[in-house]
């Protein structure tokens, strides 16, 4: 049986979870499965999903069964928000619907790449784990299923834990876990990883390939090319880093603002020291649930700060 702990549909009336936050914003029970940013939103949670910005799409919003429904999509009424006037009722919400374009700048959710349709789940946090998890410990129990493959576990908090725990829960069934490796990678050895090693295999699956294809009936020289990564014009240096910094600076903007905020408020909360020594530390800053890796200076002597 497939499973994706990672991430979950970002489709609100497919979601309950997802649906009860919109509703009752952060104190919502379910609030704590994803990773939303409410400071970076004004207390919103960033909708992108909407064909054109929302002034040409008003027209097209209506409430109706105590909903709010735009095409075929539906979202849930904040408490004594229905029998507003309908933009007093948009922003009565404790969420914004917004033309689709503006996630790449805007988006304050944690999801798979930059597909917002995809939300991420907080699946490191036991409560979490648990909810997410019974209806599959479920059909091992009964038999219905005899083994597990685990996708994408990379964007976990912490996937040798998640896989631990889930070795556990289990009962030690048969696990095997994708691992997207690029080309010329190997898989980390098994020492390295809190992963039993009795039941978790890891495979090489879809790996990006840096080869492309020359057409057929071209030269050598061209095939050759073809197998070269572009260079600059007049530099002869290749470009490999551009494609990368684009998609941080484009279709990864808002997560590299939110990295930035977060770190901000870790820097405010870790003493500064005047040394040169330093080591890595991961911390949960803030209301905020994002995971960070910051570079911080510690005293000559003093052990290296880890993640709590």
């Amino acid at each position: 049986m497939d499973i994706v702990p990672n991430h979950m549909a970002a489709v609100p009336r497919h979601n309950r979870a997802l649906w009860e936050v919109l509703r009752e914003g952060p104190d919502s029970p379910y609030a704590r499965w994803f990773d939303i940013d409410w400071e970076a939103g004004d207390g919103k949670v960033l909708l992108p999903v909407l064909g054109r910005r929302l002034g040409r799409e008003l027209e097209h919003l209506r409430v109706e069964g105590g909903v709010l429904r735009h095409h075929d999509q539906e979202f849930p009424l904040r408490a004594g928000t229905e029998g507003l006037p309908l933009p007093r009722l948009l922003d009565a919400q404790w969420y914004r619907l917004a033309w689709w374009r503006l996630a790449r700048t805007e988006i304050n959710y944690r999801r798979f790449f930059t597909i917002s349709d995809l939300i991420a789940v907080r699946v490191e946090d036991p409560e979490v784990f648990d909810a997410t998890h019974a209806t599959v410990l479920q059909l091992l129990a009964e038999g219905v299923v005899d083994g597990l493959r685990v996708d994408h576990p990379d964007g976990l908090a912490d996937p040798g834990a998640y896989l631990q725990r889930l070795h556990e829960a289990t009962g030690g069934r048969w696990t095997a876990v994708e691992k997207i490796l690029p080309t010329g990678s190997r898989c980390p050895p098994p020492g390295r990883s809190r992963a039993p090693r009795a039941t978790t295999r890891c495979g090489t699956s879809t790996g990006s390939s840096r080869t492309r294809r020359a057409p057929p009936n071209s030269s050598p020289a061209t095939a050759r090319s073809r197998r070269r990564p572009p260079t600059a014009a007049g530099t002869g240096r290749r470009r490999c880093g551009a494609p990368r910094t684009r998609s941080f600076t484009r279709e990864l903007a808002a997560e590299v603002d939110r990295l930035t905020r977060g770190r901000r408020r870790c820097a405010r909360r870790i003493p500064r020291c005047a040394t040169t020594r330093r080591g890595r530390c991961g911390r949960r800053c803030g209301n905020s649930s994002y995971v960070l890796r910051s570079t911080v200076r510690t005293p000559p002597g003093a052990p290296i700060p880890r993640r709590s």
